[in-house]
């Protein structure tokens, strides 16, 4: 079984200053068995620093652990903001460098929306990953029916997607890793219009990571079917290890997905550790009943 769990699911502990990534290269491999992790970059130290890297990935080779997904936050495609955008662009550059030097078999990038009250992330320059500043939702906004009406990729975000993403997928080609695509948030989360953006972009080395049940607008179970022959990689967290697993997994089996299954505890509160024990043992009980 092909089995991954998210740096994400342990935000607690790593807000709380409690979990670095040598402790989690640890924990995936000591305590949960497996040969893959993922990494996030919030939780890198440095992602320019080629020295800490390279310990980073001295860590996971004396583990036997690859780096099945490199997800990074903050360098979303596209903003209303011409200058973001650019800067966006830099800053994936230097988060592909450091996803290569890791090895990672593919990096998670945002798409990112023309509605100006959606994610717009400002990093600053301190090294001290806690002290960025994310950016922030604007209040309510799923209660806002502008929001919803403006969860569309227009024509010009599409031509700059597919200038962009030419770039990111060719040098992942030649890298030998994947550019994925999360329904992470906002318009990614409608299906019909991720879908847009994958056969407007179309690239051997572009696809999907779908997090299960996370769409907006119409029917989950028909979302899934929709992106189930883009995914690459399926992110499962605690509410659908609790039921929902094998209803919205099946889609991604029936079309015949063999990558990695993805465990993220998105919670607050809770045992993460033990969380992602109980997630990891649905997506297995899900796998060994598939016919």
């Amino acid at each position: 079984m092909k089995l991954s769990v998210t740096p994400y699911t342990f935000h607690q502990e790593f807000y709380r200053g409690e979990m670095d990534v040598f402790h989690l290269i640890e924990t995936i491999k000591c305590r949960y068995h497996l040969n893959a992790v993922d990494m996030w970059n919030p939780q890198l130290e440095s992602i320019t620093d080629e020295a800490y890297l390279k310990r980073v990935k001295a860590a996971l080779d004396a583990n036997d652990l690859i780096v099945n997904n490199y997800a990074m936050d903050g360098a979303n495609l596209w903003d209303p903001d011409p200058e973001i955008r650019n800067r966006n662009v830099e800053f994936y550059r230097q988060n592909a460098k450091a996803a290569e030097i890791l090895g990672a078999k593919s990096v998670k990038v945002d798409t990112g929306s023309h509605y100006l009250r959606h994610f717009r992330f400002a990093w600053d320059k301190d090294p001290k990953i806690k002290e960025r500043n994310y950016g922030t939702f604007a209040a309510n906004p799923v209660e806002d029916d502008e929001y919803w009406d403006q969860m569309i990729y227009t024509d010009e975000m599409i031509e700059y997607f597919q200038k962009v993403l030419k770039e990111y997928c060719d040098r992942a080609a030649n890298m030998g890793y994947d550019v994925y695509i999360e329904n992470h948030w906002a318009t990614m989360c409608v299906a019909s219009e991720l879908k847009k953006v994958m056969d407007a972009c179309a690239h051997p080395n572009l696809g999907v990571l779908a997090h299960l049940g996370r769409w907006f607008k119409g029917d989950t179970l028909e979302a899934e079917k929709l992106i189930a022959p883009y995914t690459r990689y399926v992110h499962v967290d605690l509410g659908m290890a609790e039921g929902g697993i094998f209803e919205h997994g099946k889609p991604y089996l029936d079309a015949g997905f063999d990558g990695y299954w993805g465990v993220e505890f998105t919670g607050e509160g809770e045992n993460s550790y033990a969380c992602a024990e109980y997630q990891l043992a649905a997506i297995k009980r899900m796998l060994s009943l598939k016919k």
